[in-house]
């Protein structure tokens, strides 16, 4: 069943008792169905929304909810959900089971969600078309835009037939997508002989889905659009260099020396790099509980979700950095200081000079792979190197 789920979501028992070939009636499955989700909707850990979106979603009809937890007990265990029926005993005492849905619950109710979406907002009233073997062309349905294809030959038109292709076989049955005459794929040249797998597959789905959420969540705040590619290159010089103020202006960044550590970013302008560096402190602010305002909430969903683990550990990362630049800018005042260092832990001859030389390598190429960019100064020539992770503790 959770595999059938997974690959149709919710309310296709029809589907999924064929597909599945399981020997259960539809409302069987969908019993079963509501019991795994309601277990995973006590697990989950991630986005509120999609949370509260399954738990309705899996409701029974005219069951009434909590309204507020009473006790140590959550809103997940009371009202309908606290029935013998949805708690079955051998769900408890079953450790390996609950090991399982700690471990899937995530990405079962994000597979939920997308599919949800594909079904109520993207296909929604064409869904009698789909179903009846309509071809491909004469339905229309709005397909989110993606500017990078999956493969070669891959165009908008490939999009749309995936889109329906998931909503008539399932995500996880690529084959019958790839040879639906109904669908483009079948006739399309242009198309690599090598179908793309299930993997690509999915992770097409999901771009597809995450881009039509964002539109559906906000169709006025429209983001300039930035590819894979950039988006983790922009991550990568975040987490290493941090942001540098500008010289003659400490309040601007300059972004001139960030752009230096990728080409991928040379085209992009300060506002684009401004507007991407606040939409991910957004998204940390979202990630670790904090309020956002109105614009704020519309930049956290115009990136990728983050743990609130994630979000430490890149907060944490700039409060560092910015403190390295902010040292290097004034080292010589920062000198008496940085005498008073115990070097205990440290390579023995090491001195004062190697920890302004140590700012200074960390000032200017950033605090990943600092023991490669210090062989260049003569000063760590003399010691023994130490480690990557001692040089960044210190």
């Amino acid at each position: 069943v959770e595999k059938v789920l997974a690959s149709w979501g919710w309310g296709r028992w029809v589907e999924m008792k064929k597909s599945g070939e399981l020997e259960v009636s539809e409302m069987d499955i969908a019993h079963m169905a509501r019991t795994l989700l309601l277990h995973c909707v006590r697990e989950y850990r991630g986005d509120e929304r999609i949370r509260q979106t399954v738990w309705q979603l899996i409701a029974p009809q005219g069951a009434k909810n909590a309204k507020e937890a009473k006790g140590s007990q959550s809103i997940y265990h009371q009202g309908w959900a606290a029935l013998p029926e949805f708690n079955p005993p051998n769900f408890a005492l079953d450790a390996s089971f609950q090991r399982h849905v700690h471990r899937h619950a995530n990405k079962l109710l994000v597979k939920i969600d997308q599919l949800r979406h594909l079904q109520k907002t993207i296909i929604g009233s064409k869904a009698a078309d789909i179903e009846a073997g309509a071809d491909w062309s004469t339905i229309d349905i709005p397909v989110p835009t993606l500017i990078e294809p999956m493969c070669d030959g891959w165009d908008a038109d490939c999009d749309k037939c995936l889109l329906i292709g998931i909503y008539k076989h399932g995500l996880d049955n690529v084959d019958a997508i790839r040879a639906d005459e109904k669908l483009c794929f079948a006739s399309k040249t242009t198309l690599p002989e090598t179908f793309p797998g299930v993997a690509e597959v999915s992770t097409r789905f999901r771009r597809l889905i995450a881009v039509s959420q964002r539109n559906i969540t906000d169709p006025v705040y429209e983001k300039l659009r930035w590819s894979r590619r950039e988006e983790q290159e922009y991550m990568r010089v975040l987490r290493s260099f941090g942001m540098k103020d500008k010289r003659n202006d400490p309040t601007m960044i300059d972004w001139d020396a960030f752009r230096a550590f990728s080409p991928l970013l040379e085209k992009k302008t300060d506002e684009e790099m401004q507007e991407h560096l606040y939409c991910i402190l957004a998204m940390c602010t979202k990630a670790q509980g904090g309020e956002l305002s109105a614009l704020d909430t519309k930049r956290a969903l115009s990136v990728d979700a983050m743990t609130s683990r994630k979000a430490q550990k890149l907060m944490n990362r700039l409060h560092l950095t910015r403190k390295v630049h902010a040292l290097a800018a004034g080292l010589d005042k920062v000198t008496p200081m940085l005498k008073l260092c115990s070097a205990e832990a440290m390579p023995s001859g090491w001195t004062t000079q190697h920890d302004k030389e140590l700012i200074s390598v960390c000032d200017q190429h950033g605090i990943d792979n600092i023991s490669a960019n210090i062989l260049k100064k003569p000063a760590f020539q003399k010691i023994i190197r130490p480690t990557e992770k001692t040089l960044l503790r210190r």
